[in-house]
Formats: structure tokens, sequence, C-alpha cells
């Protein structure tokens, strides 16, 4: 930690900042706007309904372009946002399978809960009305 109480990380990144824009390089400020949405990412992914908001606001949509351009400058950010896509479609594949072995219409993909095309995206998942069967995302009608 830095006499201020900051990481070495996160004085780096300020450093990255103040860098970018006494010298007009937009890229160091891609590069931070790119760690703070990876930093989201992971933190998004420690509960549905962190998971869900994040997935509404478009969050694991731009995580695609940072892994496409290969995080810019900083190859972890690309390697860090891989592994919350690859959590989400681990997490997907779990939940279609746990469908399709119930014989539920939940685990089809572009259905609702009751069987029903809904336009459903790749973050339908993450809805609680559909996570029922992940403890403590029950709503309370289930119970």
């Amino acid at each position: 930690m830095t006499p201020t109480g900051d990481t070495d990380g996160d004085a780096a990144a300020v450093r990255a900042t103040l860098r970018a824009l006494a010298t007009g390089d937009r890229r160091g400020r891609d590069d931070e706007r790119s760690r703070r949405l990876v930093a989201d990412a992971e933190r998004a992914l420690e509960s549905v309904a962190a998971a869900a908001a994040f997935a509404e606001a478009g969050g694991f949509d731009r995580l695609r372009g940072i892994v496409a351009d290969g995080g810019g400058a900083d190859r972890s950010v690309a390697r860090r946002a891989r592994a919350v896509l690859d959590a989400v479609a681990a997490f997907r594949t779990a939940y279609r399978d746990s469908g399709d072995a119930a014989g539920d219409a939940r685990g089809v993909a572009g259905r609702n809960g009751d069987g029903d095309a809904d336009g459903a995206d790749a973050a339908d998942h993450f809805r609680p009305t559909h996570d029922s069967h992940i403890p403590g995302a029950a709503l309370p009608d289930d119970q």
C-alpha cells in the first residue's frame, strides 16, 4: 500500500490516466475503462441479483468487445474478461442442462417459464424470476 492508503495497482492506474490526459493518449483512458468494466463484471458475478443488473445494463455484451480487442495494452484485462464470460457460459450450460433434465421449458434458450417464446437474449438466465432453482434466488411465491 502507498502512504495515502491506495494499493499499488490503484496508484498505477491513476498515473496511467494522468499520463493519458497529459499526452492526449485516448488508448490509456480506454484501457482504464476496460479495467473498471472487468472489475465491475467480476463483482457482478458474486450474486444473481448483481449479475442480472449488470446484464440488463449490457455489461456482459461490452466485455465481448474487450475480449475481441485483446484488452488493449493490458492483456491481463482481456484474460479476466474472458474468464468472466466463461463463467457466464458455464452457468448458462448448467442452467440449460438442469432444465432439460427436468423437462422444464426454462432450460430452452428463447423460452420463458411458461414455454412461450420471449425474445430471450444471452442474459435471460440471470432474471430472478427464472432462477428459482438457485438457492437464495427463490421468489416469495416459491417458498
